[in-house]
């Protein structure tokens, strides 16, 4: 009996090893190709989007609410592998994120600007050499609504004066004032976004009679603005508007309307547009989700960060069923829209938390950061597609052999029980009444026993063969290893475990000299069934 024994443990540790492996290899995996894994940055009381800039060496800054966010900024300053070098807190009275709305205060290289929306005054500074002050060079007052576009080259500053619209364009500490689109009243929100040729601005206004709000965008060539362009009308009723945003391609003008509804873990995209030579409308796209890659309900607004020959790109986080790791968590994505409706989907972070709130910054390298919230605080992460750092988080490290025999746990205590005498017993049935039979006829059936016993290995045999296709339904295949999912993978391992059980009902038989062959039967059901069960039930249990 100890050889079986023996035999057992050995092929039960091999399992569990192979698992274990399968699931190093799963946690360490990039999110995709190109991008590291996530790296913690920092932990704060506020839920902010990252304040997220590349200063002219290349350095990555993070700018954040020091402690109370009252008069004190807190910044790290990291290298392009995300390590930090920097860690100062500066003081500045004009800055008190209490009295900052969440999407006016922005960070470009190591320029700043916010409005005080208690004192309706814009503040742009910027960082000194060392980090340790803010110098603001410009200040603007009577300013209801503010949002800030980087060209590269210039900045330029939007913002609602009354009744009248201006964009700021700043260029190292010089503001040069252009007047927008004229007689605007009753300016609800503002966003502006600047290509190679025009200037163009997104706003909404509430319409007195009908209290829909109304989305335009107007565009300048430098001289004239057009007249604005009513895109959309949106009751607020059932509804709240969380977000807009403007960018364009080569081809359309894209205005992206973020909306919720009751569920305030997910929001509703309304994109429209129009055609930049014709000025034609594309019709309105309505994105919640995108299912067909895997995509579930977004969980953040969008943050549009590029445009290329297929339409334009947004980073966004949505609980997602492309990675097998951090499965149905939110997670960082990038999305390629046009007019059409997106187009493509790329995973950016995997982490099994919440994630929210990304950002999107790139100098020589692409990085993202993000929110979770964790134990009463928010962390910060971020991802990249520096190198050092994608080979650096997607090591086998003891941490992710930690996490990797962590998995395996619930499968020694309680996945195996579950499914050996739960999910799969019935697959087991004829070959434990063929036991029950020659348990009761023993004494009569003493000269057949080797017989019987081939008997019952192929009665267990053939019915293994035809219910392991239950190991193989489709929630199950998408987490398996190759291994077992080759050609003729349910012949083969049905085949392989009876022959072990075969093996150890031998060795038991031989070594204990035992005469009843239901005992000789019964170790070669236990050993050939819950090692085969043992193989596949990480995997059913997803």
């Amino acid at each position: 009996m100890k050889k079986t024994i023996v035999l057992f443990i050995a092929f039960f540790i091999f399992i569990s090893v192979f698992h274990i492996y399968y699931n190093a290899d799963i946690i360490a995996r990039p999110p995709s190709f190109d991008w590291s894994r996530d790296v913690d940055l920092q932990s704060i009381k506020f839920n902010r989007t990252p304040l997220a800039g590349i200063d002219d060496d290349n350095n990555v800054l993070l700018v954040y609410p020091y402690e109370n966010g009252e008069g004190k900024v807190g910044v790290n300053l990291y290298d392009e592998k995300l390590e930090l070098v920097k860690d100062e807190v500066v003081d500045i009275e004009e800055l008190n994120f209490n009295k900052i709305s969440k999407d006016e205060i922005f960070v470009y290289g190591s320029r700043i600007y916010w409005r005080d929306n208690l004192l309706n005054k814009v503040y742009m500074g910027r960082f000194d050499d060392g980090y340790k002050k803010i110098e603001i060079f410009s200040e603007i007052d009577n300013v209801s609504r503010m949002s800030v576009y980087s060209g590269g080259e210039f900045d330029y500053l939007a913002y609602v004066d009354k009744d009248d619209i201006f964009i700021a364009n700043i260029k190292d500490g010089s503001v040069k004032t252009i007047e927008g689109p004229k007689n605007q009243p009753d300016i609800k929100d503002i966003k502006v976004f600047k290509d190679s040729q025009k200037i163009y601005l997104q706003f909404a206004k509430k319409d007195k009679d009908s209290g829909y709000k109304e989305i335009f965008v107007s565009e300048c060539d430098g001289e004239n603005w057009t007249k604005p362009l009513m895109l959309n009308k949106i009751n607020e009723v059932k509804i709240s508007i969380k977000d807009m945003s403007i960018f364009a391609d080569d081809v359309n003008v894209y205005s992206i309307v973020t909306i919720q509804g009751d569920d305030k873990s997910s929001f509703t995209y309304i994109v429209d547009g129009y055609n930049k030579s014709t000025k034609d409308v594309f019709e309105t796209l309505r994105l919640n989700n995108v299912m067909k890659y895997g995509v579930g309900n977004f969980s953040s607004t969008p943050v549009a960060i590029n445009s290329t020959n297929e339409g334009i790109e947004l980073i966004t986080t949505a609980p997602t069923t492309i990675d097998m790791y951090s499965r149905n968590a939110s997670n960082v994505l990038k999305l390629l829209l046009d007019d059409s409706g997106i187009k493509k989907v790329k995973l950016l972070s995997k982490t099994k938390s919440w994630s929210n709130r990304p950002n999107y910054i790139r100098g020589n390298y692409e990085y993202i950061f993000w929110n979770e919230s964790e134990e009463g605080c928010n962390q910060i992460k971020g991802a990249t597609t520096e190198k050092t750092v994608l080979n650096r988080t997607t090591n086998k490290t003891r941490e992710i052999i930690a996490e990797a025999i962590g998995e395996e746990v619930p499968v020694l205590i309680s996945f195996n029980f579950l499914l050996s005498f739960g999910g799969r017993l019935i697959s087991i049935f004829p070959a434990i009444m063929w036991l029950v039979y020659i348990f009761i006829y023993n004494e009569k059936l003493q000269k057949k026993q080797d017989k019987m016993f081939l008997i019952g290995i192929a009665i267990f045999y053939i019915f293994q063969l035809m219910s392991v296709k239950d190991f193989y339904v489709s929630q199950a295949i998408i987490f398996m290893p190759e291994a077992l999912k080759i050609s003729g993978a349910k012949f083969i391992y049905p085949t392989i475990f009876t022959t072990i059980g075969w093996l150890g009902a031998n060795l038991y038989k031989k070594s204990a000299n035992v005469k009843e062959g239901y005992k000789v039967y019964s170790t070669f059901l236990v050993v050939s069934y819950i090692l085969m069960n043992h193989l596949y039930s990480p995997y059913l249990f997803k």
